[in-house]
């Protein structure tokens, strides 16, 4: 959120000049990479092309698939609009902006306004004698431009092929998880024929305008986005993303609307990421929220390291596929046999919950307080420890708990599904 000159904006046709581009495949922004230290080689000049290229930390994407590295990590956005002015698509659109532009001059020099010149091409003008007699001296003014300044019909540069071409064969003829969606054809500045993934090219990010520097209606600065990872924010985010354990809200859903003084049940599915178990205490309190009651079946909960879905047993994996026996979708009471925590994996579990609308027409929503423990290195804890000297190092973990609050929405409340007996006959 910086400001941009206006002679800027032109120059770079409303994107970014800093180094900001989405990737091809997913959208995201991408950062630049030293592939030098990537490798663990020496210096940038043992890498053939340029020791730099950009990355996707999201789906893993880089410039190199495309052919793209460069041999200093600024001017990015340079080398990349001379890839684009190259394009016939840039070239036509600029040799059709010239033409205006000519257009525009040449009216203005023969004295012909815009005024003149849409009324002369418009074609609702017979309503009145006024509109005809200023149609009348339009058309008298555009015929007194001499003949070497009158605009002439524009020819493209570039004229599409009449050769008949099979696009359903070359489009067949690339394997499916090399071919381009539209999404990612929509996205290319050059042009939308690209069907070939390894094609595709990182795009420049596009320039948005603030329409207020403070927040509507709690009037503070707006944040500034941070999308690189160098920005001591974002190492924040990571870090949060990467410690606190995921909570969802998981299938089945209660029905909408959600009646009133009827008891539901909904589940809460919590995924640890760590690689050392963790101990969630879950607290609720009735007094917190007046829309509704909630009632933890379980408050207590051990979730094991984090484990990849390809390291997992197959044994581990049956037995934990149960499902839930609760009949929450139907908005009933529990069963009998129902469990309030069911194990989905080593490193997740679905907590159930049973909520009670207070209030007619409402929106549902209660706080729970999310208590974890976890037991971590004495480095990671911030504790100082000196390698040279073993007596201080200490090697058993430390356990640090954390502690916040969340939000859970459920939905919005409507009435008792209620009976018309007045025409009902009786005999």
């Amino acid at each position: 959120m910086f400001e941009v000159p206006t002679t800027s904006i032109k120059t770079e046709r409303g994107s970014c000049g800093r180094n900001c581009f989405n990737c091809p495949i997913c959208g995201c922004i991408t950062t630049v990479t030293n592939a030098a230290a990537q490798e663990g080689s020496g210096t940038d000049a043992q890498i053939v092309g340029g020791a730099y290229y950009l990355s996707c930390s999201t789906c893993r994407w880089d410039s190199t698939e495309c052919g793209l590295r460069f041999e200093r990590p600024t001017g990015l956005a340079a080398h990349i609009s001379k890839l684009d002015s190259d394009s016939p698509q840039i070239k036509e659109y600029d040799h059709l902006l010239e033409h205006y532009i000519e257009t525009m001059r040449t009216f203005r020099s023969s004295g012909v306004g815009s005024g003149d010149l849409a009324s002369s091409l418009g074609s609702h003008v017979f309503g009145s004698l006024h509109s005809s007699l200023g149609l009348l001296n339009s058309s008298i003014r555009l015929l007194r431009i001499k003949p070497d300044r009158r605009v002439l019909a524009y020819e493209p540069k570039s004229k599409p092929s009449t050769q008949p071409v099979d696009a359903v064969a070359t489009f067949l003829g690339i394997p499916y998880n090399e071919r381009t969606s539209l999404e990612q054809r929509l996205r290319q500045s050059n042009g939308t024929s690209i069907i070939d993934i390894n094609q595709l090219r990182p795009e420049r990010v596009q320039l948005r305008s603030k329409r207020n520097k403070r927040c509507l209606k709690c009037e503070h600065i707006l944040v500034k986005p941070e999308t690189k990872a160098a920005s001591t924010r974002f190492g924040i985010k990571m870090a949060a993303r990467d410690k606190i354990p995921r909570i969802q809200i998981t299938p089945p859903l209660p029905l909408s609307p959600i009646e009133v003084g009827r008891e539901f049940t909904m589940h809460l599915r919590f995924v640890n990421p760590l690689s050392s178990s963790v101990y969630i205490d879950l607290e609720t309190r009735s007094a917190a929220s007046s829309l509704c009651t909630v009632q933890l079946h379980t408050s207590n909960l051990t979730l094991d390291a984090y484990t990849d879905p390809w390291e997992i047993p197959e044994t581990v994996v049956k037995s934990s596929s149960t499902p839930i026996s609760i009949n929450s979708a139907a908005g009933g009471h529990l069963p009998m046999n129902f469990e309030a925590c069911a194990v989905t994996g080593p490193h997740e579990q679905i907590v159930v919950l049973s909520v009670t609308p207070l209030k007619f027409e409402s929106e549902i929503h209660f706080p729970i307080q999310v208590n974890f423990t976890t037991k971590v290195e004495s480095h990671e804890a911030g504790e100082s420890t000196d390698t040279s000297d073993v007596s201080k190092v200490t090697k058993d973990p430390v356990k640090q708990r954390i502690s916040f609050w969340i939000v859970v929405g459920v939905g919005k409340s409507g009435p008792h599904p209620t009976v018309n007996t007045e025409n009902t006959d009786h005999t």
